[in-house]
């Protein structure tokens, strides 16, 4: 299975004749997600966690005061590139940042709502 992320969803089309199984965009999932938590619509274990596309997972991590990360930005962190995850929005304040921007400080308390396999937030469950 191939899965490609689009920034831009009318470039669907486009990454499925290039042999992308699947297609997603971080902003669709991430606008989603926020939709259906403000009104109560979606399911989550224990964990915060919610599986869709065979295998893919949206993961939510609290960024804890000693955590490496904390006063750095996201480029910084290099979140993605040690663990494979993608990171497509940033709880700050009761406010969710869709898509947030590569100098986006990483805060103590922060959530960060991450998406990958399971192997990916083992990754990230090891670095955070």
């Amino acid at each position: 299975m191939i899965v490609a992320s689009a920034d831009d969803i009318s470039n669907t089309r486009i990454l499925l004749k290039a042999g992308a199984t699947k297609v997603v965009s971080s902003k669709s999932m991430a606008g989603g997600l926020l939709g259906q938590r403000a009104v109560g619509r979606y399911d989550v274990d224990i964990t915060g966690r919610i599986t869709m596309l065979g295998g893919l997972e949206i993961h939510q991590h609290t960024i804890p005061e000693n955590s490496l990360f904390v006063g750095k930005n996201l480029e910084e962190a290099g979140i993605g590139e040690k663990t494979g995850v993608s990171i497509v929005g940033i709880w700050k304040n009761g406010e969710l940042l869709i898509n947030p921007k590569p100098d986006e400080k990483i805060e103590k308390g922060n959530i960060i709502v991450v998406m990958g396999t399971k192997e990916q937030l083992s990754k990230l469950g090891g670095v955070i």
